[in-house]
């Protein structure tokens, strides 16, 4: 019972991490599509515009790729956090016994 819900656990994280995946993907594609927008531009105020959007566009970038990371942390194996588990609910005077 334990080990369904760790799996079933461990899938809605991984379902949770695409999201920022698929976002970087999306703002990736704006930035390559604003850049060709402005090799095709003219006016000095339009190309200033884009050069802002895409700045903008790189900081959303970064965050995203930061959650991207944090979503993708250590996994800890399901059998060696279920013993610890055990251990510590075995003897839990001893764990008081530490923390105080």
């Amino acid at each position: 019972m334990f080990a369904d819900a760790w799996n079933q656990r461990l899938e809605q994280a991984s379902q949770t991490a695409e999201t920022p995946q698929r976002k970087l993907g999306e703002i990736e594609a704006k930035i390559g599509s604003l850049l060709e927008r402005i090799l095709d531009a003219s006016n000095p105020r339009v190309i200033s515009a884009y050069e802002d959007k895409i700045s903008e566009l790189e900081r959303q970038k970064l965050l995203t790729q930061d959650q991207v990371e944090q979503s993708s942390g250590q996994k800890y194996p399901f059998e060696g956090s279920f013993e610890l588990a055990c251990k510590t609910l075995a003897n839990p005077y001893e764990l008081w016994k530490t923390t105080t």
